[in-house]
């Protein structure tokens, strides 16, 4: 093989690991922002503090990765609400506790 042939294998191979490692942080963010937005459902159902922090925490670092954060944002979404549910009734178990 000449010089030059090796050169472009070389670099072909380099491009090929970048666009691998682009392709695994992509998928990591759809990952991440999927659990952020099933954390977030659940909350809406059951242990609404547990799963909202949860999901608002794998949302925010799905949105730290580059690619595709609009499904985190949903997920942050849906953990936010989770969230003010788990507050409302807080607030409206201490107001009833307060009556006795």
């Amino acid at each position: 093989m000449s010089k030059e042939a090796i050169e472009q294998e070389i670099y072909l191979k380099k491009v090929g690991k970048k666009k691998q490692k682009k392709d695994q942080s992509k998928d990591q963010s759809n990952v991440l922002g999927i659990l952020s937005i099933v954390f977030g459902v659940i909350g809406l159902f059951a242990l609404s503090l547990l799963f909202g922090i949860v999901g608002l925490v794998c949302g925010i670092k799905g949105l730290g990765r580059e690619n595709n954060t609009t499904v985190s944002k949903i997920g942050i979404v849906f953990s936010i609400i989770s969230l003010g549910k788990a507050l409302l009734i807080f607030f409206g178990l201490m107001s009833v506790a307060s009556l006795f």
